[in-house]
C-alpha cells in the first residue's frame, strides 16, 4: 500500500513489526524481500511518489572539502533524491560487485578489512541483479562472446551490467501498491529516533509531514536505509537521551566517510590491442538464462595479487574514444559552448570562421564513432574510478544550517589523501607496462597532458562509510549483521556500512547486503520461514 503522510491523523501512533526509514534501493530491497513473511512492515519515505524539486529542499548540507576537483562544495542535492526509489530515479546503473580482495584486511592500509567476506554476499548478488532489473550474468565469467579476450595475470577485467536510470519506484510501484503487509508512507520525514531510558533499544520515531504536526511510530524493529549521508545524520541528530546521538558511545558515527572520484587518468595509444580494449568503450547486449536482455560494459584494473604486492588502492578504468584534436582550443571552446550557449557569438568570431575545416573534421570523427562504436580508433581516453582509503577525519557531522523543520542538516568534511595520488601513479605505470606486453602503445598519464580532459571530473556521488561495519564497537557503528552496537533493535542498510570503498559502483553490493540483512531479520528475529 502507498499512502501520503497527510492522510495520517496528526498525533497518531503506528505500531508495525518493522519500520524501514527510506524507500531507496536499500530500503525497498529489504522491504520487498520481507513482505512475503506476513510481518507488518512500514516504510517511511521523506519524498513523494515521484521526484519533485520541492522535496529536495531538505536534501542539502554544508561541507569542507579538499578533493583536487573543480568543486567548491559537496553536491548534496545533486547526489541524492528524496522520493520513492531514491537516487535510482536519477543515475544510470553501472552495477559491478566489489572485488573479493576489497573485503580483506590489508596490512599496509590502516582500518581496512570487513567482518564478512565476498563469499558471504555471493548468494545474494544474483538476487540483487534481478531486483535491479539487470541480466543475471556471471560477473567474473560473462557469456561466450561477451568477455574480454584472454589477458595476462597482471590485469583484471570484468564485464558488468549497465543500463539507464534504474527507476525502482516505477519498477516496483505496482508490487508496492498490491502488497498486503507492506505500507509505504511518502512525505514522511523522520526527525528523531527515541531510545528507551537505558539506551538499549529504539522505542519510537517522530515523523513529520508537509505542514502538519506529525505522528509517532513505535516499531519492534527499525532499519535505517536513508542513504550514506542521512543514516549518520539521523543517528547524530537523535540526542534526546544522549548528546552524542544514538549508537555513538565511541564517537564512530559519521567517521570514515568515503567517495569515489571520476576523472581522466591517461591517454592510451591502442596499437595492436584494439580487440582486447573494445569492451572498455562499447557496450554490448547479453541474454541471461531466463531470457532477460541487458547491456554490459567492461572495466579494467590490476589483479588483486599485484595490488597487494605493491600496496595499491583499487582502480577501475573505463575507456572512451579520443582524437588529438580534442586538445585544440577551437574544439574545447565548442564543448564549452554546449554547456554555456550564451557564448555563441564569441565562439563564432574567435573559432568557427577560423577553424571551420578542423571543427568539421572533428565532428565527422565524433559522429562516426557514435554510429560505429566497434570501429577501431588510434587513442583511448581512460577514465578512472579510484578507491579512497578509510580515514577517521573524513566524516559526517551536524551543520549549523537547519532544514525546513528546524533540525540540523548534514555537514561533510572530506579530503583525498597523498596515498591516493601515489597509488594512482604507480598503478598506471603497472597497467601501462602490462598493456604494452599485449600490443598496445604508450599510456600517457602526465597531468599536464590531461588538463583539457578534466571538465568531466567529478565525485561519483557514492556515499560510503559513516556507519561502518566492525565487530568492535570502538572501531565501527554496526556489527557483521548490520546491527548498531548497543541497540538491540536497530539495524542499518546501505553503503554507509562499508568499511572500505573499493573502486566499484556500490549499488550491487549494497543491494546484496540489504537482502542478506532481510534474511537475518527473517530467521533471527521473527522465526519466519
Amino acid at each position: 500500500m502507498l499512502i501520503d503522510a497527510r492522510q495520517i491523523v496528526a498525533g497518531s501512533c503506528l505500531r508495525p513489526d518493522l519500520c524501514i526509514v527510506g524507500a531507496g534501493v536499500a530500503g525497498l530491497a529489504a522491504a520487498l524481500a520481507l513482505e512475503p513473511t506476513g510481518l507488518r512492515i512500514l516504510v517511511l519515505e521523506a519524498g513523494g511518489q515521484r521526484f519533485a524539486a520541492v522535496d529536495q529542499a531538505d536534501a542539502g548540507g554544508t561541507s569542507a572539502i579538499a578533493l583536487d576537483l573543480p568543486l567548491q562544495s559537496y553536491p548534496f542535492q545533486a547526489s541524492r533524491v528524496r522520493g520513492l526509489g531514491g537516487t535510482s530515479e536519477r543515475w544510470s546503473g553501472a552495477c559491478l560487485p566489489l572485488d573479493a580482495a576489497d573485503f580483506h584486511k590489508r596490512a599496509w592500509l590502516p582500518d581496512s578489512g570487513w567482518p564478512c567476506s565476498a563469499n558471504d554476499l555471493q548468494p545474494y548478488l544474483q538476487q540483487a541483479a534481478g531486483f535491479l532489473g539487470l541480466p543475471r550474468v556471471d560477473l567474473e565469467a560473462p557469456p561466450p562472446g561477451s568477455a574480454f579476450p584472454a589477458c595476462g595475470l597482471e590485469l583484471r577485467r570484468v564485464l558488468f551490467p549497465h543500463r539507464g536510470a534504474l527507476r525502482l519506484g516505477q519498477r516496483h510501484g505496482q508490487q508496492l501498491r498490491r502488497a498486503r503487509h507492506l505500507t509505504v508512507i511518502t512525505h514522511a520525514a523522520v526527525q528523531e529516533l527515541l531510545p528507551d531510558p537505558g539506551n538499549s533499544r529504539i522505542e519510537a520515531l517522530t515523523v513529520v509531514g508537509p505542514g502538519q504536526p506529525g505522528f509517532r511510530v513505535e516499531p519492534t524493529l527499525v532499519v535505517l536505509a536513508a542513504g550514506g549521508l542521512e543514516n549518520a545524520r539521523l543517528l547524530l541528530v537523535s540526542r534526546s537521551r544522549d548528546r552524542r546521538g544514538v549508537g555513538n558511545r565511541y564517537d564512530q558515527v559519521g567517521r570514515y566517510f568515503m567517495e569515489h572520484d571520476y576523472r581522466a587518468v591517461g591517454l592510451l595509444a591502442v596499437g595492436q590491442a584494439w580487440q582486447q580494449l573494445l569492451p572498455l568503450m562499447a557496450s554490448r547486449t547479453v541474454v541471461d538464462r531466463s531470457g532477460r536482455r541487458g547491456r554490459c560494459l567492461g572495466t579494467l584494473g590490476l589483479a588483486a595479487r599485484l595490488r597487494q604486492r605493491h600496496g595499491l588502492l583499487n582502480l577501475h578504468l573505463r575507456g572512451y574514444r579520443y582524437h588529438p584534436l580534442e586538445a585544440h582550443p577551437a574544439v574545447l571552446a565548442g564543448k564549452a559552448l554546449l554547456r554555456h550557449p550564451a557564448g555563441a557569438a564569441p565562439f563564432a568570431q574567435r573559432h568557427l570562421l577560423r577553424h571551420a575545416d578542423l571543427l568539421a573534421r572533428y565532428l565527422g570523427w565524433h559522429g562516426f564513432g557514435k554510429l560505429r562504436p566497434d570501429h577501431p580508433c588510434a587513442w583511448i581516453r581512460l577514465m578512472g574510478w579510484r578507491e579512497q582509503e578509510p580515514q577517521a577525519h573524513n566524516r559526517v557531522t551536524l551543520s549549523t544550517h537547519l532544514d525546513s523543520h528546524g533540525w540540523p542538516l548534514a555537514h561533510l568534511e572530506l579530503r583525498f589523501s597523498a596515498r591516493m595520488q601515489d597509488s594512482l601513479e604507480r598503478s598506471l605505470a603497472l597497467i601501462g607496462a602490462a598493456l604494452r606486453q599485449q600490443g598496445s602503445g604508450a599510456l600517457l598519464s602526465d597531468p599536464e597532458l590531461l588538463v583539457h580532459l578534466q571538465s568531466p571530473a567529478k565525485v561519483g556521488c557514492h556515499h560510503m562509510g559513516g556507519t561502518r561495519m566492525h565487530d568492535d564497537p570502538r572501531q565501527g557503528v554496526v556489527d557483521h549483521h548490520c546491527r548498531v552496537h548497543g541497540i538491540d533493535n536497530l539495524y542499518i542498510a546501505g553503503s554507509s556500512v562499508f568499511p572500505t570503498a573499493g573502486s566499484a559502483n556500490p549499488t550491487l553490493t549494497l543491494t546484496a547486503l540489504s537482502l542478506r540483512l532481510a534474511d537475518h531479520l527473517r530467521g533471527q528475529r521473527f522465526g519466519c520461514g
